[in-house]
Formats: C-alpha cells, structure tokens, sequence
C-alpha cells in the first residue's frame, strides 16, 4: 500500500511540487519527499532560505507558513519518521475516534526511535503492510492494529470502552480481533459488544465472572429496541443507572414496553449498577436460575 502520495513523473515547478504535496498532506511536505520527486538538495534549501519552506521538525516544512489545521501536528511527525512511518497508539487511536481526543505526545511507528518535544517516534520491530492504511490522509495502524499496540498500555477498563467502540462504529471485526488478541485484549474478547455503554459491560464481566452465556447486545425484539437478550432463553435484560429516569415520563414508558414483551412471551429483568456492585454474587445466582430456564 502506497502510505504517501507520490507524483510520479511530475514536471512541474518547484513551488508547484510543494503545493500538490501541502494540499494532500494538511500543509506539509517532507525533505525526502521532494529529493524523491527529483529536487536536488541544493534547491531544497534554498527554498527554506527564502521562506518558501518553513521548518516545522528537522526536514519537514510548511508550504509557506506554519499549519495550524487540526491534523497536522501528527502528519508532521509521520513525515519526520520517513517513509515508513505510521501514526499509532494513543494518537491513532483518536485519529480513529475510538477513544477521546489525544493531546499527549504525537506517537508514530517508523524505523527508529527517536522523541522530541511533543513527539515519541517508536521503533516498529513488526509493522506488516496490512497493519496499515491511510486515514484522513495520514497514514497511521489500522483500527485492529491500534487496539494490540494499546493493550500494552491502557488500564482494562479504558482498553474495554475502546474496543466497544470500534465495534460500535464497526472498524473492527470481533473474530479478527479475536484471532489475534493477546493480553488484557484477549481478556476482554470473550465479553466484548457493540456497546457505548459501561454498565452493560460491567454486566458481561459479572457474567463471564460465573461462567454464564453471553447475551446479544443491542438488539430488537417485538420491534423494541432492548439492552441485551438471549433469544433461546426468552430473556431480556434493561440495564438502568441511577440517574436512568430522569423524569416520569420515560418511567411509565419503560413500564409499558416490559409489560408488551412480557404479552409477547418475553421475560424482562432489570438491573442497576447498584446490583452489579452490592449485590454481585446474588444478582449472578439469579440470572444462573433464569438462564437455566429454556423457552418452550
């Protein structure tokens, strides 16, 4: 895969090579880019001394001013890196919107180690090609690839809402990450579901915790949308917070709904946070009775 953009054959000017470059990579364009595309280095720098470049890491310039758009902190560090550099980690990851926005340092894979001020460049003993795309532009690890490069570093808990998340916008694939989980990912695996929510999680944990079967997760039933089910079993789980019903309104609706699903044959048990955490070991010996009722 061809990480950068490269204007084979390009006759051109030199300030025109340096736009096509500025324009697809979010204002910069690399030293070794333009010496690839057939610039000497003698009029590289003089570029730089009129001030058609300016220098933003060592060898990698804004096409006549400093960028300041939203990407092009990590694709300044990517470039610094060299051909093979690929945005990763904390900073991918938020590239890929799977965790919160990163204002940490920059991190990249490329051949060398190297860190600077706002940057870490790590050195990528194992970067197949199929680890990495493109992404807004900027070549950076796939979604797949960033969870096994995060799973060294996040706590459990972060490393979960993560993976949930990629699943939830479907950048990853559960039998994927599956066949190549190790770790605290590989912990996760087994409870892992589409879900934004953090107390449905806690609620598969405490299942796995006792051997129990995993639900579906966000599912319809009887054309209602319900937190988690098991259509073998008839069962179905709402999971509520304490701050869930906020007024009377959604209370009484959520009344209604379980008492359609209970006329539809449906079973409908609900569980807080509360539950999970006072009442752990009671609350799974309940759900182990429920399960081990079959639909008839």
């Amino acid at each position: 895969m061809e990480r950068f953009f490269t204007p084979i054959g390009w006759k051109t000017a030199p300030l025109e090579l340096i736009q096509a470059f500025a324009d697809r990579q979010h204002g910069l364009v690399a030293r070794w880019q333009l010496v690839k595309a057939g610039l000497e280095g003698w009029e590289v720098d003089n570029l730089v001394d009129a001030e058609r470049l300016l220098r933003v890491h060592r060898g990698v310039y804004g096409a006549g001013h400093r960028p300041r758009g939203p990407r092009s902190r990590e694709m300044a560090v990517v470039l610094l890196a060299g051909a093979e550099g690929a945005l990763a980690q904390q900073s991918s990851a938020a590239l890929w919107a799977i965790t919160r926005p990163w204002h940490g340092p920059v991190h990249v894979l490329g051949p060398r180690s190297r860190k600077g001020d706002g940057f870490v460049i790590h050195r990528a003993r194992d970067l197949p090609d199929d680890d990495v795309t493109v992404h807004w532009g900027i070549p950076t690890t796939t979604p797949l690839r960033t969870l096994l490069d995060l799973s060294r570093t996040l706590s459990l808990d972060a490393l979960d809402a993560a993976l949930s998340e990629a699943l939830v916008r479907r950048l990853v694939a559960l039998e994927d990450v599956r066949a190549r989980a190790r770790g605290k990912l590989r912990k996760l695996v087994g409870t892992a579901a589409p879900t934004r929510s953090k107390l449905e999680r806690d609620f598969r944990t405490l299942l796995r915790e006792h051997g129990l079967p995993q639900p579906e997760s966000n599912g319809f039933v009887e054309g209602i949308e319900v937190d988690l089910h098991w259509p073998e079993h008839r069962l179905i789980v709402e999971i509520d917070g304490y701050g869930t019903h906020d007024h009377r309104r959604a209370f009484e609706t959520d009344r209604v709904r379980d008492q359609r699903l209970l006329v539809a044959g449906w079973r409908v048990a609900r569980v807080t946070d509360w539950q999970m955490d006072e009442l752990r070991a009671e609350t799974a010996g309940r759900f182990a009775a429920l399960l081990s009722r079959r639909a008839c």
